[in-house]
């Protein structure tokens, strides 16, 4: 494609005419970070279209970057945009498109819209109503009960993906057709149906039911799922009724929850999204656990979460490591999350092992301690809260006498800094701790002599500034002809 773009070869008007009579709708579509909308078109599918059906993907994160030092390395591609957009836009005017009800050209204005902003949009149809729609797909969307019968009469099967990874029923779902969706579980069509020979939940009709608060499509859905589906639903379920903000949902479904087990991620959902109401349904159900909803109050900065999980008798060391969760101290209430959890009985020289949160609280506290630019208000406070926290623990007890002999040392995360990895971040924010908090944590154990990687802290500091020396002198000689 390229080749034939630099040649001037490809027209993108006929090569879309070409695929549409082959009956090849795939987009070329240019994805961003944010998970931008195809290129010239705004799609009405909900979350995202199936990645199998895109003809060509590329990420334009490091495009700026190279346009500034080689302008001429992004004429291909913005070659290949400009082909894109064409391409698309004459594809979806193709007679033979088969869902112009789901998308269309875009406008400017359109790709200013984020995604997420846009996910709900109802899109205006283009194509006359009086004309028969393509296929049993976008009969379900219409809403036309005559014609998803006559097909479903002809044999049309009734949980077929389309080009977006939807069945039809999914997509009546979602434009909320309830006769039609009564017409397709009549035919048998699956509430959960299996995609590429497994189950994933973003596109099933029930999770989008679920998700949508489509209340009266998901008491039609829910008998006919698979029991094993429902008893037993899942956390993705149960996050969806949160985010659809559906409490009689939510109810029915945890109560199909075997008792005792972890349910985590929807307490963190409800609580970000403030909705204390659908809280209350988990906190009251036979699957509650103190120890989830502690996890999730220290992780959202819930003080209040927080105190209800202890008084109901939560660990605060348990699985999920909460305590860690509070020192990383990236919310407001995070020290008063750490008193509460002190008051609780917290060891602050204890902490369960896993991922970056390896090592006692004191070394986590280090490693993740904010000393970047205070670009914002926001950035120095949350340093200077990390700082209290650290010294907090100090006065609590915290020592650092434990040596890990693969990780860095302590004064090495101290002074050097890391991007909480366990080894050196040459692009990490390199200034150290204040010198007070230096000072405490030589106090706690913290042994400046130790070497890393065969050398001290101090020769790791010289050899730093010697790169960024040597790396200054290159860029200021450097230039695009050598």
């Amino acid at each position: 494609m390229q080749r034939r773009i630099a040649s001037g070869e490809a027209n993108p008007v006929a090569d879309a005419k070409r695929a549409a009579q082959l009956g090849d709708f795939r987009f070329v579509w240019a994805v961003g970070f944010g998970f931008r909308a195809p290129m010239g078109l705004t799609c009405n599918a909900i979350f995202h279209p199936n990645p199998g059906q895109v003809l060509a993907t590329r990420s334009v994160s490091d495009v700026p970057d190279d346009c500034e030092r080689r302008p001429d390395a992004c004429e291909s591609q913005r070659r290949l945009d400009i082909y894109g957009v064409a391409y698309n836009r004459a594809l979806v005017n193709e007679p033979q498109f088969p869902a112009p009800d789901v998308c269309r050209p875009s406008t400017p204005a359109d790709d200013r819209i984020s995604k997420q902003d846009a996910v709900l949009r109802q899109v205006t149809p283009v194509r006359d109503g009086r004309v028969r729609p393509h296929d049993l797909h976008e009969a379900a969307r219409r809403g036309s009960l005559q014609e998803v019968e006559r097909r479903l009469r002809s044999g049309e099967p009734a949980d077929a993906l389309d080009m977006f990874g939807y069945t039809p029923l999914a997509w009546a779902v979602v434009r909320d057709r309830p006769e039609v969706i009564e017409a397709l579980l009549k035919a048998g069509a699956d509430p959960y149906p299996k995609l590429d020979g497994r189950r994933w939940p973003g596109l099933a009709p029930l999770w989008l039911g679920i998700r949508l608060g489509r209340q009266d499509a998901v008491r039609l859905m829910l008998p006919r799922s698979e029991p094993h589906l429902i008893n037993g639903v899942g956390e993705h379920l149960l996050i969806a009724a949160v985010e659809g903000g559906d409490q009689q949902t939510l109810q029915e479904l945890i109560s199909r929850e075997p008792s005792g087990r972890r349910v985590l991620l929807p307490y963190e959902h409800a609580l970000r999204a403030g909705r204390r109401d659908l809280l209350g349904v988990l906190v009251t159900s036979n699957s509650f656990r103190p120890d989830d909803l502690l996890v999730a109050a220290a992780r959202v900065g819930d003080l209040e979460a927080a105190k209800v999980a202890i008084s109901k008798g939560a660990d605060v060391q348990g699985v999920g490591t909460p305590l860690g969760s509070v020192i990383l101290g990236r919310h407001e209430a995070d020290e008063a999350l750490l008193e509460a959890f002190i008051r609780a009985g917290a060891d602050v020289n204890r902490i369960t092992v896993g991922n970056s949160m390896s090592g006692p609280p004191l070394r986590i506290a280090v490693k993740h301690a904010y000393r970047g630019p205070y670009s914002r208000a926001e950035d120095r406070r949350t340093a200077e809260r990390q700082q209290r926290i650290i010294m907090r623990l100090i006065e609590q007890g915290a020592r650092d006498d434990t040596r890990y002999p693969e990780q860095a040392p302590l004064a090495f995360l101290a002074v050097i800094g890391t991007n909480a990895r366990n080894d050196p971040a040459p692009n990490a924010s390199v200034a150290p701790l204040p010198l007070a908090v230096l000072s405490a944590l030589t106090e706690a154990g913290m042994d400046l002599n130790e070497t890393y990687q065969g050398r001290t802290v101090l020769q790791w500091v010289q050899s730093r500034s010697e790169e960024r020396r040597v790396g200054k002198e290159c860029r200021s000689r450097w230039s695009p002809d050598h």
